[in-house]
C-alpha cells in the first residue's frame, strides 16, 4: 500500500470571511467623489466611449442628451438640466451622475446616433405656471 500525504494536512490556508463584500469600483470607496460631473460636449464616438467606460468604472451615472445646434427645444431644455444637475445636486445622495451632451450634428459624430438607435429628437415641453406640470411629447423625425 502506498502511502500519500494529502495537502490538507500539510498546508493550513487562511480563511475568508463571507461577511467582506465590497461594491465594483476600481477606485479607492473611501476617495471617490460623489458629486455629479458634467462633461464637455461629445462630438466624436471615441470620447463616448472613454465617458462611458469613465463613468462606469466609477460607479457612476452618465446622462446623456442627444442634441443638435439647430434644435431649439434642446437649446431650450439644457439651461434647465444643468441647473438641476449642478446646482440643485439631483443625483449626488445616491452617489453622483455624469452628464454629457452628444451633438449628433457634430461633423466626426458619424453613425454613432445610429449604433445607440436614436431616430429622432424627443422634444418635451412643460407648462410651469400650472400647479400640476403637464408634459408634451413629440418626435422630431429626419435628423
Amino acid at each position: 500500500m502506498i502511502f500519500q500525504p494529502t495537502l490538507r494536512a500539510s498546508l493550513k490556508l487562511p480563511t475568508i470571511p463571507t461577511s467582506s463584500k465590497r461594491a465594483f469600483s476600481l477606485l479607492n470607496p473611501t476617495q471617490r467623489s460623489h458629486v455629479n460631473r458634467v462633461f464637455d460636449p461629445v462630438r466624436f464616438p471615441n470620447d463616448l466611449h472613454t465617458l462611458t467606460m469613465l463613468n462606469a468604472t466609477d460607479n457612476r451615472t452618465l446622462i446623456t442628451l442627444w442634441s443638435a445646434r439647430w434644435c431649439q427645444t434642446c437649446q431650450d431644455i439644457r439651461p434647465s438640466i444643468l441647473r438641476m444637475i449642478q446646482e440643485e445636486k439631483v443625483g449626488e445622495r445616491e452617489g453622483g451622475l455624469g452628464y454629457v451632451e452628444v451633438e449628433m450634428d457634430a461633423p466626426g459624430i458619424g453613425d454613432l446616433p445610429v449604433q445607440f438607435r436614436v431616430c429622432g429628437l424627443s422634444v418635451w415641453g412643460w407648462d410651469l405656471a400650472d400647479e400640476e406640470t403637464d408634459c408634451e411629447y413629440a418626435d422630431v423625425v429626419g435628423v
